[in-house]
């Protein structure tokens, strides 16, 4: 006998719900747990690089202000070591210059004193060769007294000789 059509059409249907339900039950639902699941984590990710992003970027201007400020020390330092090697530069200088002066003052001092040693040396000289001239001009012995006194008178006599001359 064959089954009217009506009731194999109940049958496909009830199989096909009975499906359906179980599909829902042990596919559908867990899958959407699953999907769901994953979408949480994904916007939780999206989050931490979001906030990681911010942090970075905060971190990045934190860094530039820093670099800024010790750029604007290190130039500030700079010229500090400019001014203070300028200033050392100045004081060497300066002290080299008084160095070389005092050099100078002391040689002009020593020549004075040498041209005054030899002057003296000189006067010495020419009296005791005068002396000497006249002793022989003389033919006579000159006694000490008299030989002192000459040489005093002609040692007196030369610095206006040497200024005539000069």
């Amino acid at each position: 006998m064959e089954t009217p059509a009506w009731t194999l059409l109940i049958v496909q249907l009830l199989t096909f719900a009975i499906g359906a339900l179980g599909l829902y039950f042990l596919a559908l639902k867990p899958i959407r747990a699953i999907l769901e699941e994953r979408k949480r984590r994904i916007l939780h990710a999206q989050a931490e690089a979001e906030a990681a992003r911010r942090q970075a970027q905060a971190n990045s201007e934190e860094l530039a202000k820093r670099i800024a400020k010790l750029e604007g020390e290190t130039r500030e330092r700079m010229k500090k070591a400019e001014v203070e090697a300028r200033k050392t530069k100045d004081a060497a200088l300066a002290e080299a210059r008084k160095q070389a002066m005092a050099v100078v003052e002391q040689a002009r001092v020593q020549m004075k004193r040498e041209r005054v040693q030899t002057r003296d040396q000189l006067r010495r000289e020419v009296a005791r060769l005068s002396v000497a001239m006249a002793r022989k001009v003389a033919g006579v012995s000159i006694s000490a007294r008299d030989k002192k006194r000459l040489i005093d008178r002609v040692i007196a006599e030369l610095p206006k000789r040497l200024d005539a001359d000069a």
